[in-house]
């Protein structure tokens, strides 16, 4: 027997990974989460990469927005997805 499929709100307060549409991945705790998929991230860190994958700028920020049409997908942590699972 499986968990359910957590929503969003269960990633509330989480560790998510964002990936952005100019190959950034922006990590923080997710705050908000908007219909445009804008999202609040808080204790975030940016890494930028170059062409050939190496990290170019790795830099911590208190808080971030990311603008839903820049997003090309959310991951998180196998223990953070069963973790919002377990709280539904």
């Amino acid at each position: 027997m499986s968990c359910p499929k957590p929503n969003a709100e269960a990633f509330l307060n989480r560790q998510i990974i964002c990936s952005l549409t100019d190959g950034r991945k922006v990590e923080g705790n997710l705050q908000c989460i908007d219909w445009l998929k804008n999202i609040i991230l808080r204790d975030v860190v940016e890494t930028r990469f170059k062409e050939d994958g190496e990290i170019l700028l790795h830099r911590e920020l208190s808080q971030c927005m990311v603008a839903g049409e820049t997003l090309v997908k959310i991951e998180v942590t196998r223990n953070v997805y069963d973790s919002a699972a377990a709280s539904k």
